[in-house]
């Protein structure tokens, strides 16, 4: 992600082993959904039609990253959700956004949940404006 390398304070450990990541909230930074100011109009963007989004937590939510799993939370299950063949529900042969999304999101929250002693939820989201399935993989 943007400005990544500054997101990497070791001082900002919340809870053993797992390290907060992410940007900070855009009304942090003084900018509204519909701000024209917003950086190359992202927020004004992003929640178009025509687009799928899978993002790692709530708007309201950090993202964690997990030493044990040598990736971010969400993206470990993200890879996992791609390689598992379990991950295709309709047995079509291909992963969509949408299995992906079905397969990581209660796995993140779970693993988070534990891994912080009950402290922590991170709660993936899917902002999907395609019809029908976005097909994430082809062709086994």
């Amino acid at each position: 992600s943007c400005f990544s390398a500054g997101m990497m304070d070791p001082s900002a450990l919340a809870v053993e082993g797992l390290y907060p990541r992410g940007l900070a909230l855009p009304a942090d930074r003084g900018l509204q959904p519909d701000d024209g100011g917003a950086p190359d109009g992202m927020l004004l963007d992003i929640g178009d039609e025509g687009r799928t989004i899978l993002a790692a937590s709530a708007p309201d939510q950090v993202s964690w990253e997990s030493g044990m799993l040598g990736h971010g939370v969400f993206s470990y299950y993200f890879l996992m959700a791609l390689l598992d063949p379990a991950t295709d529900a309709d047995g079509n042969g291909r992963v969509s956004a949408e299995e992906a999304f079905a397969y990581l999101a209660p796995k993140v929250d779970d693993f988070v949940w534990d891994a912080s002693g009950g402290t922590y939820h991170q709660n993936p989201q899917l902002y999907d404006a395609i019809p029908g399935p976005v097909d994430l993989t082809c062709c086994p």
